[in-house]
Parts: structure tokens; sequence; C-alpha cells
């Protein structure tokens, strides 16, 4: 596993990079919740969730199991939120914009 949070009672959250559809997915199951961006951001960790204290989680695919999850979760998001940038790899812009071969490289 990618990543593991242990909440301050001992529950194990354990973290993997979502899928490319996961996002998509999530502001499907919100429908016109998910224009409001406090809400879906509120959510969003919810999709790097793959465990619970080693309980395979599966995907929300209704709001009621979203807000399900969430709820298990409360005391966990802050410490999700935080792992959720070591799952993903950032680009580095400017590496990228410096590359020789690249569409947007700079010259010197």
């Amino acid at each position: 596993m990618d990543n593991i949070v242990i909440e301050a009672a001992g529950k194990k959250i354990e973290l993997a990079k979502p899928d490319g559809l996961a996002a998509l997915d999530l502001v499907g199951i919100l429908g016109d919740k998910s224009e409001n961006k406090v809400y879906l951001g509120m959510l969003y960790p919810l999709i790097y969730v793959a465990k619970i204290d080693g309980v395979k989680v599966n995907r929300p695919s209704s709001l009621n199991e979203a807000r399900a999850l969430f709820a298990r979760l409360d005391g966990c998001m802050p410490a999700i939120v935080d792992a959720m940038p070591e799952l993903d790899a950032p680009l580095d812009v400017k590496a990228a914009k410096k590359s020789p071969g690249t569409a947007r490289s700079e010259k010197s």
C-alpha cells in the first residue's frame, strides 16, 4: 500500500492514488452538490481511501455512501488530506519547461 494514516484512536487508514476516473465518478454521484466547491473539497479525499483497519473500502457509488464513508473517517480527514500530495506524483513544471524536446521548452 502506498500510504497509511493512523488516527489518534488507532484507526488505520490505508490510502492509494485513485485511478483517473475516480474524481469524475465522485462528481457524478454528487450531482448538483458538486458545484459547491467546499462540499466537493470535503468529500474529494474519500477517493484516496483504500482500506480501513485492513478491510477494503469500495469507492462510494451514491451520495449516501459518500456521506457514510465521510462519517466513518470524520477525525481522519485532515491526516488524509496531508497524505494526498505524497500519493500524487507532482509534475515539476519548471523542469518540464526547461527540458529539451518539450513543446514549451525555454531557450537560454
